[in-house]
C-alpha cells in the first residue's frame, strides 16, 4: 500500500462503519417493519 500506515483512527472507522451497516441492516424489525 505505499506509504500507507494503519493507524487507530482506520480501525475506528472502519468499525463505525461496520456497526452502522449493521443498525441499518437490524433496524426495519426492530420497528416492526416487513
Amino acid at each position: 500500500l505505499g506509504n500507507f500506515t494503519f493507524r487507530g483512527s482506520h480501525a475506528v472507522l472502519g468499525c463505525a462503519i461496520t456497526w452502522i451497516f449493521g443498525l441499518i441492516a437490524s433496524a426495519p424489525p426492530l420497528f416492526g417493519w416487513s
